[in-house]
């Protein structure tokens, strides 16, 4: 009997508890934002957007109830931190973030900020960022790396904080600041709904994910599900990511069926050859427009992977300050991301006059800092002169400048070339060849841009860095060689480091002196002597 008992009360806890499972998995509070086209929503109640058909799908598949939460962007990062939401839409991805939220394993899509100004503002840097004014999303991803690379650039901008990217496009056009920061997708989606210009300054890719409560109930079903329907749907070509993605960036939709095909089918006989040609017209549009639909979904795959070679060489080469290891990784990075047969990278000569192989994949390994380039010499020099990207279909038509005989030697036919700029200075290029004829696109030529600007921050860095370390070694070098007793003492006279004499021994052990005051270990005439020099010394300083 006791048995008997027990065995019901486990099979009604059981039962019980599968009860509340279901409950609470089929109800799902979801957070939403205006970030057209990826979220967004009207008056509170049409929610539109990639993510919304995303979730939409996988509730239905799933018998979801799912209730949208509209919020303004700073409010729904709150109601995500605080659990009022089972889920955020469209969550940009860093690692201090993931120490707050759970996010989804697979990105929907990559994404980056976009600097846009107001029509005739000439922006087209960093540093023409001086002293503007700069319009910034509350809590928005992109802020933290905008900040920063306006302290690297030593750059004054006056930051205004609105609280959603409408608001910031808005006040850029209406001239109540000069420049506004975005995300890319927003903005190539939005830009013509106001008067503004987009600038060629763009920095910090990101993962584009779904984020989570940090202990919600509900966070490891639906990052485990969403998880499962977002690999799945990203390895069929006709699922509903793909589609929403055609749908929200102009992708191709379908023809519509033509409504006068059911007068034709009513008209009889007569009209069945009519029939029959519209059909067969019709097919080759269709087989043609699919065929057309494949192509965009290759460069769609195509895209994204390189947007994640992208984002992989970005936070590859700020790993390092060693300037040899520097230039192989970002050389290696580039013929990876661009598939190129010689992948090499040149800084100018201390006196500017020529260019210097640091790196090469694809040379020999005797060209490093052995091989120059003088102005008028290969498109190089060129690209440094005129500082912008510069391309070569095939070098055997070349006549804007004197093609050195290596290129012919390595049976090279065509090149990409872009300049290494700090602060509209000019310090070398990233330079890619191949063997066979290629016509470089203007997203590529965009890729290789930013892998040399954001080459050019870390080199720079790394070279102030190797700086200090030699300013360092010879200093203690100097040091080392002065004959006389230092001691590093502060304003109050108390002994920091004591350097013995090279000619002569410890007068005392360094603990002799080390962390007590001068008063305290010489004589008092000795030590009113010295601390009157030291307060000279340092009003003198």
């Amino acid at each position: 009997m006791k048995k008997t008992l027990a065995g019901f009360c486990l099979l009604l806890s059981v039962v019980i508890a599968s009860g509340i499972t279901a409950t609470a998995s089929t109800k799902v509070k979801a957070g939403v934002y205006q970030n057209r086209p990826l979220v967004f929503y009207q008056d509170n109640t049409d929610f539109k957007g990639l993510y919304i058909d995303i979730l939409e799908y996988i509730a239905g598949e799933e018998g979801w109830e799912l209730e949208y939460v509209a919020c303004k962007w700073s409010e729904c990062l709150k109601k995500l931190k605080k659990g009022e939401v089972d889920l955020l839409t469209a969550v940009g991805y860093s690692e201090e973030r993931a120490k707050k939220y759970a996010y989804t394993r697979e990105t929907v899509v990559a994404n980056w900020a976009q600097i846009y100004a107001r029509e005739g503002t000439e922006i087209g840097s960093f540093p023409d960022l001086k002293d503007r004014t700069v319009a910034v999303l509350e809590e928005d991803i992109y802020y933290r790396p905008f900040r920063e690379l306006l302290r690297l650039f030593d750059v004054n901008s006056r930051l205004v904080f609105l609280k959603s990217y409408d608001d910031i496009l808005r006040t850029v056009s209406e001239g109540r600041v000069d420049a506004g920061v975005v995300n890319r997708l927003y903005g190539g989606l939005n830009e013509g709904r106001f008067h503004v210009v987009k600038t060629p300054v763009i920095f910090s890719p990101i993962d584009v994910k779904i984020a989570f409560p940090k202990k919600g109930p509900l966070t490891p079903m639906l990052r485990s599900t969403i998880d499962g329907y977002l690999r799945r749907l990203k390895e069929d070509p006709n699922s509903v990511y793909y589609q929403s993605i055609n749908r929200w960036f102009g992708g191709f939709t379908g023809p519509l069926f033509p409504a006068y095909l059911k007068w034709v089918f009513l008209s009889g006989a007569v009209l069945l050859l009519l029939v029959l040609l519209m059909s067969c017209l019709l097919r080759k549009q269709v087989r043609a427009k699919t065929g057309e639909l494949a192509l965009k979904y290759e460069e769609m795959r195509k895209y994204t992977g390189d947007l994640e070679g992208f984002i992989r060489i970005s936070r590859e080469i700020t790993t390092t300050t060693d300037l040899k290891t520097l230039y192989r990784k970002i050389t290696t990075a580039s013929k990876k991301l661009l598939g190129l047969d010689f992948s090499t990278l040149m800084v100018l000569s201390e006196d500017g006059k020529s260019l210097v192989i640091r790196d090469t994949i694809g040379f020999p390994e005797s060209v490093v800092d052995a091989f120059m380039l003088e102005e008028g010499q290969g498109l190089s020099t060129y690209v440094i002169k005129n500082k912008v990207p510069g391309k070569v279909l095939d070098f055997r038509t070349e006549h804007r400048f004197e093609v050195p005989p290596v290129v012919f030697e390595r049976k090279i036919t065509s090149s990409l070339c872009v300049p290494m700029l700090v602060e509209d200075r000019v310090f070398g290029v990233l330079i890619g060849h191949t063997c066979k004829r290629r016509d470089f696109t203007d997203n590529e030529v965009s890729y290789y841009q930013s892998i040399a600007n954001q080459a050019a921050v870390a080199i720079n860095n790394a070279m102030h860095m190797e700086e200090l370390r030699q300013s360092e070694t010879r200093t203690r070098a100097l040091i080392d060689i002065i004959p006389d007793i230092i001691f590093r003492i502060r304003d109050d006279g108390t002994f920091i480091e004591y350097k013995a004499s090279s000619a002569m021994p410890y007068y005392a052990e360094p603990g002799v002196f080390s962390g007590r005051n001068i008063t305290e270990v010489m004589p008092g005439d000795v030590a009113g002597m010295a601390m009157k020099k030291i307060e000279e010394a340092l009003q003198k300083k």
